[in-house]
Formats: C-alpha cells, sequence, structure tokens
C-alpha cells in the first residue's frame, strides 16, 4: 500500500509537472534466484565450480553461480625460499576468474593444521624462528604441527614482506589485456591463527611459555595488510574479536580500523550454526580506547552498513540441525548480520544426497545475501533542446540486506538506435547506499546533441571496464547491461520557438 500511494504521488506530481515524464520500472521479485551479480550472492569457492563438493546442491533455477570467487593460498606454495616467490598457482586462480568474468578474493594461509605436511609456513622462516630466543621460537603442539611464534620479529618481517610482494604483483600484471588489480573484490586479513582464521583451537592456552601472541604482535598483523593493500576491500575472520583467542583491545581495532579503501568487513566460516550467536549478536566484549565503552556487538550487527560480511558454511553441521532441516538457520543469519556472500562449497561430508530440506533452505538463503539496488520511479525533461538543459530525477531504493561495496558510476545515455550521441553521469552512486528511498535530480547540458528524436538509458558501470554493469532489480536489462527510460525522446533545434518546443510537449 505505502509504495502503490508513493508511485501515485509521483504521477500526480508529474501530471501537474508538463515539463517531465514519468518513468515507473517493473521491480524484480524475491521470488527469483537469478539476481546474481558481483559482490553478491552465491561465491564459487576453492576452484569448486559445481554447487558443492558432495551433496551436488543445484543452484537456484540452475544459474551457474554468482559472479565472485575465492581461494586460498598455502604460503609455501607462493614463497617456498626465502624472497624467492612462485606466482604459477597465484596466475592461475585470478586468470580462472578473468576467464570467466569473476571477481576474485583470496587468502594466505600462514598455518593448515588440515595440510599433509608437519609444517605449513616456509621451512626457511621455521629456521629463522628457531635461531631466535627461545621465546621467539615456533614449537610443535600435541598433534606433531609446527605452530609459529607470532611474537617472532623474524615472522612479522616475513610475513608482511610477502603481502608486499602480492601487492607488487597484483600491481603490476594483467591477463588478456585486463589488470590484476581491477579484479580483486576482497583479500582476507590473515597472519594469524589456523587456517588464518584468528583462532588457535586446538591448542589455545597450551602454548609454551611467552609464546602466546600478544595484542602488539597481533596488531600489525592488521597493520601488514592496511599497508600492503590500502585501496582493496579487507575483510577479518569472526575469531579476531572473541576474547578467547585475542585482546579486546586487537578485536576493537579489528572492528573499526580503516583503510584507504574503507572499513575491515569480516568472514564467518561457519554460517549456519546458529549457536555462533554467542560470539556475535550476543558478544558482550568491549573496548574503551579512551573516550567511551564501545561494545562489540553493536559493531559486528553494524558493520555490513561500511563493508562486506563473507563466508562459506559450516561443514560439520549435522543433517537435521538445531531448527529442524539442515543450513534453516541461514536465511535468519543473513537477515540478521546482513551477509552479502556464501561460498559454494564446504557443505558436510556425509549427508543424504540430494537432501531436498537443504537445497530449499539454501535457495531461500540466496535470495536474501546482499543488495537488491532499484529504482522505483524517476521522471526526465519531456522536450528538451539541444545544447539547452535536461533534467533527470530518480527516485532510488535499496530492497536488499546490505549495500554495494564496490565503486560504480552511474550514466544516462541518448542513443540514436544503438549509437550514443549523448552520456552524463549522475551524482548519484550505488555504494554504501543502504535502505530507504533516495531522490537524485541531476541537471545536464546536452552538449552536442543535434535535433532529433532519441531514446534514454541508464547504465550502472564498473569504472575499471571489468565488470559488466551492475543489475538493477528492475526488468528489462538489455544485453549491453543498460535499462530503458524512456523510447523517445524528442530534442528541439536550438533555435526552435516557444510555440514548437510547446508542441513537442503535446
Amino acid at each position: 500500500m505505502k509504495r502503490t500511494l508513493f508511485i501515485l504521488f509521483i504521477f500526480c506530481f508529474a501530471v501537474s509537472y508538463s515539463q517531465t515524464t514519468l518513468f515507473v520500472p517493473a521491480q524484480i521479485p524475491y521470488s527469483s534466484s537469478n539476481y546474481v551479480d558481483y559482490g553478491r550472492g552465491l561465491e564459487e569457492w576453492n576452484g569448486k565450480n559445481t554447487w558443492d563438493n558432495v551433496v551436488g546442491v543445484p543452484l537456484p533455477n540452475g544459474v551457474n553461480h554468482g559472479k565472485n570467487y575465492y581461494y586460498r593460498f598455502y604460503w609455501p606454495a607462493l614463497e617456498p625460499a626465502q624472497d624467492s616467490y612462485a606466482w604459477s598457482i597465484f596466475d592461475t586462480q585470478i586468470q580462472y576468474a578473468i576467464t570467466k568474468g569473476l571477481s576474485f578474493s583470496f587468502r594466505v594461509m600462514d598455518m593448515c593444521t588440515a595440510c599433509l605436511s608437519a609444517m605449513s609456513y616456509p621451512l626457511y622462516l621455521h629456521n629463522l624462528m628457531q635461531a631466535e630466543a627461545a621465546n621467539s621460537r615456533d614449537w610443535m603442539n600435541a598433534d606433531g604441527k609446527w605452530v609459529p611464534n607470532w611474537n617472532s620479529p623474524n615472522y612479522q618481517t616475513r610475513w608482511a614482506a610477502l603481502l608486499n610482494a602480492i601487492a607488487i604483483h597484483i600491481a603490476n600484471n594483467s591477463y588478456n589485456g585486463v589488470p590484476y588489480s581491477s579484479v580483486i573484490y576482497y583479500i582476507d586479513v590473515s597472519g594469524f591463527g589456523d587456517f588464518g582464521e584468528w583462532h588457535t583451537y586446538p591448542w589455545t592456552g597450551k602454548e609454551p611459555a611467552g609464546r602466546k601472541a600478544t595484542g602488539a604482535s597481533l596488531k600489525a598483523i592488521i597493520d601488514a595488510s592496511k599497508t600492503a593493500f590500502p585501496n582493496f576491500q579487507l575483510g577479518i575472520p569472526i575469531a579476531a574479536f572473541q576474547s578467547l583467542y585475542v585482546p579486546p583491545s586487537v578485536g576493537y581495532y579489528a572492528l573499526t580500523t580503516s583503510n584507504s579503501y574503507g572499513q575491515i568487513g569480516w568472514r564467518r566460516d561457519n554460517w549456519g550454526n546458529a549457536l555462533e550467536d554467542a560470539t556475535l549478536v550476543n558478544n558482550t566484549n568491549f573496548y574503551n580506547p579512551g573516550d567511551s565503552v564501545h561494545h562489540f556487538n553493536y559493531l559486528i550487527l553494524n558493520k555490513h552498513n561500511f563493508a562486506p560480511i563473507t563466508g562459506e558454511p559450516i561443514k560439520n553441521l549435522m543433517a537435521v540441525s538445531t531448527c529442524g532441516s539442515p543450513y534453516c538457520d541461514l536465511p535468519r543469519e543473513f537477515n540478521l548480520y546482513g551477509a552479502t556472500s556464501m561460498g559454494n562449497g564446504n557443505y558436510p561430508v556425509n549427508p543424504v544426497s540430494g537432501n531436498v530440506n537443504l537445497m530449499n533452505n539454501i535457495i531461500a538463503a540466496s535470495r536474501i545475501m546482499g543488495y537488491r539496488v532499484t529504482i522505483d520511479s524517476g521522471r526526465t525533461t519531456t522536450s528538451p533542446v539541444a545544447d539547452g538543459s535536461f533534467q533527470v530525477m530518480m527516485y532510488w531504493d535499496n530492497l536488499g540486506i546490505s549495500p554495494v561495496y564496490e565503486k560504480y558510476v552511474v550514466q544516462f545515455e541518448l542513443r540514436n538506435n544503438q549509437s550514443v550521441v549523448w552520456t552524463g553521469t549522475s551524482s548519484f552512486t550505488p555504494k554504501l547506499f543502504l535502505h530507504g528511498t533516495r531522490t537524485i535530480t541531476d541537471n545536464f547540458t546536452l552538449t552536442g546533441v543535434a535535433a532529433g528524436t532519441y531514446s534514454l538509458y541508464i547504465i550502472v558501470r564498473d569504472p575499471n571496464s571489468y565488470k559488466t554493469p551492475l543489475t538493477l532489480n528492475i526488468s528489462g536489462r538489455g544485453a549491453d547491461g543498460s535499462y530503458l527510460v524512456r523510447s523517445t525522446v524528442p530534442v528541439a533545434s536550438n533555435g526552435a520557438s516557444a510555440a514548437n518546443v510547446k508542441n513537442h510537449q503535446q
């Protein structure tokens, strides 16, 4: 009812304003599962280009996947010897993303207990740490796995060197004419804990004397990512703000610090586990940096307003969870935390193949994730004059649970058939645009446009010219990603009389 009244108001206003023509597009319903785009929806996870590595859960309505690809790298694979980098595996993965037109996100694991070797960081680094004082050496846990000493000066130096080398490689390389830097969506802030996930299970509290990571060391690890990747979106695993592993001062820093791109988002690698609410919405941690007390649960719940909430499903979830069926809690979790994307792998090892409830729960969750930027309605000058003013007013909205985090440029185009004769850039940008209608009025001049009849289109472009134009939550998307706003725009000659202009309006 509210939307109907709003459109009626715009229509009445347009009728009373003879210089405008109304545009009311049809919306894509939430029941549609084919609404996938960059930075939202289902993410191809670690090379799993079919939907799931075991269960065979189909993507909604047969779509392939979202437009996002995520991969984890093993430190020794990138740096087998000190300052000797092997880029083939990195290039293979990012070039795979480019070939398929996907964005690329990644993590480098500083440690991996699931990896085959007893040591999952470079041997040269082990030797450097073993040559340090006793409290700076790495050590072996009860499972026979070597654990790095995150306080070690050599560890800190070499981790920062690795990230800087990756940043240089990204900046200096391309594939098929596409710069690597144009493909990156987000980079995980790893460097601490098993799998780079910022937890130290199962040896928490069992570290040899003096070898538990200090707050200063952990802050330096975060800063290493900020320094190496100042202009890319960063995300940090949720264990970074759990006091069991990390001091509250560091958790607060992880939740509030920014690089030049913006705030750091958070990543959850156990979506579907309702018990994790205890450390998220019900997180009782707090910290006072000197101005006031800041509660972590508030920062956690509001992070999606500024940075993406990503992750993957929990692997060891029981076939029937606490709410009745596998992954039935996903829609609630996504809505609560404003999740933007989730991986398509890491599902239970031995579930019932083709579990219908599991499929339906994931399909329902996939419809919720991320943004749904839309145009409620709009209006334009009815009969502009060549080299004269042309006003376009749009009523934008976001029907999704989170905003767009990447930079896009909104442009209007006058076309003669498919030939673009004029382009105007709107003052509106969808980046960080949240819920609620926003009225944007753009006043252009039709410089260089000859008298004639044209069509007006809107298109939301990637300024790096890599990603396809942003998908709006309206029907009518063209093959080039544009939307028709108005099929007939009569542009009068600059020397036309007022009477001629009036005739065009009738």
